[in-house]
C-alpha cells in the first residue's frame, strides 16, 4: 500500500507539476518527508526552514502580515506558501508556522 507522500509524488509527476516548502516550527520535515521518497527529484523544486522572523521577512513574507497576525497565524503560512512557490516557480507551495508546545 502507498503512504501519502508517496501518492502526492505520484500525482505530482503525472500531473508534470513540481511543490516546493517554506517551514518553520516544522524544521525541515515535510521537505524530508518528500525527499525520501522514490521519484521526488522529479517534482521538488526548493525548500527552505525560515525558523527566525528575519528570515521570513527575507524571503518575501511581510513584515505587516506578521505584526497584523502574528507569525504563527495562518495568513502567514497562506504567504509562506505562495512565496515559496513563487521564488522556486513551482506550482505548489507548502508554508508552515506555529507553536509547538511542550506539556
Amino acid at each position: 500500500m502507498k503512504n501519502l507522500t508517496q501518492e502526492m509524488i505520484d500525482e505530482l509527476i503525472r500531473r508534470k507539476e513540481t511543490i516546493a516548502t517554506m517551514e518553520s516550527c516544522t524544521g525541515g520535515l515535510i521537505a524530508s518527508e518528500i525527499t525520501n521518497v522514490s521519484g521526488s527529484s522529479d517534482v521538488f523544486a526548493l525548500g527552505l526552514v525560515t525558523y527566525q522572523v528575519q528570515a521570513k521577512i527575507q524571503y518575501g513574507i511581510s513584515e505587516k502580515t506578521i505584526q497584523d497576525h502574528t507569525v504563527y497565524s495562518k495568513e502567514v503560512a497562506e504567504e509562506m506558501a505562495k512565496k515559496i512557490a513563487e521564488k522556486a516557480n513551482a506550482t505548489w507551495g507548502i508554508g508552515t508556522t506555529g507553536m509547538i508546545r511542550k506539556t
